[in-house]
């Protein structure tokens, strides 16, 4: 068990290094201002910062799904959030795009009420749920837009 002086310790060392910590029931739990250098999270001033920071393929995928967005959901707003291109309804998190070597997600913050008969969502999380878009061609409008409609109400 760690004694409270040792917590103290970490909690000071964490913010050393541009972390903020607080302490929940005993444990030390990291919240959202993170230091990008160590994180790996990268900071951008927009989703266009975002798009443009992305492979060539990604940008791709991501300029089709920013497109669909637009035109399925045009209440939605633009952001970045935790490294990662969103889209929000006020201040709340409605869908996102995460970009790895492989593929882009598409992904709902709250993507486990979400209504999937064609079974497409992957993710084992509380909440997030997400679609592996390797080509544009993976866009299936019908089914995202299902998802999307369902996710911005």
């Amino acid at each position: 068990m760690t004694g409270n002086s040792d917590l103290t310790r970490l909690g000071k060392s964490c913010r050393q290094f541009g972390h903020k910590r607080i302490l929940a029931s005993g444990l030390l739990t990291r919240v959202l201002s993170v230091s990008p250098t160590i994180t790996g999270l990268q900071r951008y001033g927009s989703f266009a910062e975002y798009l443009a920071d992305q492979l060539p393929t990604n940008r791709s995928i991501i300029r089709t799904l920013r497109t669909f967005v637009k035109r399925v959901a045009p209440g939605l707003k633009e952001s970045v959030k935790w490294g990662n291109g969103c889209w929000v309804m006020g201040n709340v998190p409605v869908a996102y795009v995460y970009s790895t070597p492989d593929y882009v997600q598409f992904g709902f913050f709250r993507g486990s009420g979400l209504k999937d008969p064609q079974r497409i969502l992957e993710g084992k999380g509380q909440y997030v749920r997400h679609i592996k878009v390797r080509k544009a061609s993976d866009i299936d409008e019908d089914t995202f837009r299902a998802l999307l409609r369902q996710a911005a109400r």
